[in-house]
């Protein structure tokens, strides 16, 4: 949330701004979820 807020502030175009930096964060989020799974089982915890 304080991620987009500050995209818009730093950027003239909110409506692209908002939806370039929510789109990276959940991808990041989604990537980052699916390797820690990945290393958990691989590593048995």
């Amino acid at each position: 949330m304080a991620v987009r807020r500050r995209g818009e502030m730093a950027r003239g175009n909110p409506t692209t701004s908002t939806v370039l930096a929510y789109s990276r964060s959940f991808w990041c989020s989604r990537l980052l979820i699916f390797f820690e799974s990945n290393w958990v089982s691989r590593l048995g915890y």
